[in-house]
């Protein structure tokens, strides 16, 4: 799949201090090399966006063409009029959404801010991919119209058989004009692979 469905995102972190009574309200944002590193992080975590092909989108978003049907091509003889076929074209608007956090942090972290940093870039970037990627695939609300899901696909049953239900997401995506570039497994499914055997109790998938 690629960017044309998911929408761009940015990140916002922020940092608050868990005050004692008495002690005064601390807080800031991340430095912009941390989270640009994050950031980084995020993508490198998210099955979605390693999948995805990444478009750069300003702040106010963008109106880019969909090509929803290819021309089509005839046999003409040698003085006939060719053929004029059109694909069809639509649009659709990709929008920006924030994905934000507040963390809390004790006052031995405001002693050691590097300390502080090292943990965010180590712990945050696989909550933030969690969530980008539990929206896109239906588990959490989508944070706008614009910001495409696949909560409505068609579910494949690998209950019974792995293997051919594996094969019939593929011929599913290629019946909607799709090509399938990739599978995205939770820790469940990456069991049942493994549990997959042949005839003969050999392993299909190793």
């Amino acid at each position: 799949m690629s960017y044309q469905g998911l929408r761009k995102y940015s990140l916002q972190i922020g940092l608050i201090n868990c005050q004692s009574k008495g002690e005064k309200l601390w807080q800031k944002e991340l430095p912009s090399e941390v989270s640009s590193e994050i950031l980084q992080k995020v993508q490198e975590g998210s099955a979605v966006m390693r999948l995805a092909r990444k478009i750069e989108l300003p702040g106010n978003g963008v109106t880019i063409p969909v090509i929803t049907g290819d021309p089509e091509a005839a046999w003409v003889a040698e003085t006939d009029k060719k053929k004029v076929s059109k694909p069809g074209l639509d649009t659709k608007l990709m929008s920006a959404y924030t994905l934000a956090v507040i963390v809390p942090f004790s006052n031995q972290f405001k002693r050691n801010a590097e300390s502080l940093y090292e943990a965010l870039v180590q712990r945050l970037p696989l909550a933030l991919a969690q969530k980008f990627d539990n929206t896109v695939f239906g588990g959490t609300t989508a944070p706008g119209e614009n910001f495409d899901t696949l909560a409505t696909v068609t579910g494949q049953d690998i209950g019974t058989d792995v293997y051919k239900a594996l094969v019939a997401a593929d011929a599913d995506i290629s019946a909607n004009g799709g090509i399938t570039n990739g599978f995205v497994l939770s820790p469940q499914m990456k069991s049942e692979l493994l549990l997959a055997v042949d005839a003969n109790k050999r392993p299909l998938f190793v």
